[in-house]
Parts: C-alpha cells; structure tokens; sequence
C-alpha cells in the first residue's frame, strides 16, 4: 500500500506560512520511518502522512497507525 508524507518546513506555528512544502509517497515501512526521521530526529514540527484516497493516517501510535485503504 502506497502513503503520501507531507512536509511543511516553517518554524512558524502555522504550517501554512512555509516556505517549502515537500512530498514523498512510499510504502508503509518507508513512509513511518521518514515521518520518525524528521520528526523525532530533525524536529519539524508539520509533517503529516495520508493514504492515497486522502484520509489522514497517524503514525505517532507507530507502524500500525498507518491503515489500510480501499480503492
């Protein structure tokens, strides 16, 4: 299964006031261990993964908070 992560790079509080807005799509394990990179190990506070129809995943409960989706 493919995820989209999303990366807003602004030290702003407001994510929508980046500079840059970066996107990858990767599979599951890929995807859960950039979103760790960057958030736990570089500091982005905005950086958000969904799956490709668009629902919001949660991978800070780990790799098992990036579900599934049906096409």
């Amino acid at each position: 299964m493919q995820f989209r992560l999303v990366i807003y790079r602004t030290k702003e509080e407001n994510k929508y006031y980046a500079d840059d807005r970066h996107e990858y799509l990767g599979d599951r394990d890929a995807i859960w261990y950039l979103w760790y990179a960057f958030t736990k190990e570089l500091g982005y506070k905005h950086v958000e993964v969904y799956s490709l129809d668009g629902t919001k995943q949660h991978p800070e409960k780990g790799i098992s908070g990036l579900t599934g989706y049906n096409l």
